[in-house]
């Protein structure tokens, strides 16, 4: 009898630990400023290797939300953790929003003017009386920098909002876009349409990209989540580099189900 209390008792124990022990877990919502895919690979294979866990952290990954803002749900504590370009976080940071920068994963952004290379586009001087589409605010700074950068303003081209697909690049609608060099290029390349890429970078854009922060009390108060946080999603980072085919099929699999492997 006494050793059947004692088991019982040790089962009890053992199932409170788990409980407490998934209780005991910080919960971070981090909220991406794009779609979830392989740009947020560390993060994404951090999550389904459960190193999260293993540093004591339920992260919640968010991806892109149409009308919903990173930068205002980290503000106002919706999420914990954002990814952001980092020239929307000086802007950000210069209205007082109470957010602070602490990781980035980018030293140079990969934002470009994209463009079929057919029509030789690749100075900004080439796009003189050229149409050029872009998606938001952020790729408007974009193309203003890059036209004063070589003595140039926005009445030296025509300007087009348009949408996030490739349709008005294809379809002949603009001569060039704003796009990833990560991501619209290869896209268009699978589409069998070669394109010159004009790197934002070369012309006077010079900003980190895709840059980790939070919000300023959250730092002061939690600095060793948001360690934890990093050294996980470096590891994570690790594993992408290591086997990128494994992750990319992981993600489209997981995360990105209209993607391309």
């Amino acid at each position: 009898m006494k050793k059947a209390w004692v088991g019982s008792l040790l089962c009890l124990m053992c199932a409170c630990s788990h409980v407490w022990a998934e209780d005991a877990l910080f919960p971070v919502v981090v909220r991406f400023h794009w779609l979830a895919n392989v740009e947020f690979a560390g993060i994404l294979e951090a999550k389904e290797r459960g190193w999260y866990a293993e540093a004591g952290l339920d992260v919640t990954p968010k991806g892109w939300e149409n009308g919903v803002s990173g930068l205002d749900e980290v503000a106002t504590g919706k999420a914990h953790i954002g990814v952001q370009e980092g020239a929307t976080m000086l802007q950000a940071r210069a209205k007082g929003t109470p957010v602070k920068a602490f990781a980035t994963q980018f030293q140079r952004s990969p934002v470009c003017l994209a463009s079929k290379e057919a029509l030789g586009l690749t100075t900004p001087e080439s796009l003189k009386g050229k149409r050029i589409g872009y998606q938001s605010d952020g790729g408007l700074l974009m193309i203003d920098l890059m036209l004063k950068h070589q003595g140039m303003s926005s009445e030296d081209v025509t300007l087009m909002q348009i949408g996030w697909d490739l349709k008005p690049l294809l379809n002949d609608e603009v001569d060039a876009f704003v796009a990833y060099m990560t991501n619209q290029p290869l896209m268009l390349k699978e589409q069998g349409q070669a394109t010159n890429v004009i790197p934002a970078y070369d012309y006077g854009y010079d900003f980190y990209s895709s840059v980790y922060f939070a919000h300023e009390q959250f730092l002061k108060e939690h600095p060793e989540i948001a360690q934890k946080f990093l050294d996980a999603t470096l590891r994570g980072w690790r594993e992408a580099f290591a086997h990128p085919e494994e992750t990319a099929k992981m993600i489209v699999e997981k995360y990105y189900p209209d993607g391309s492997v």
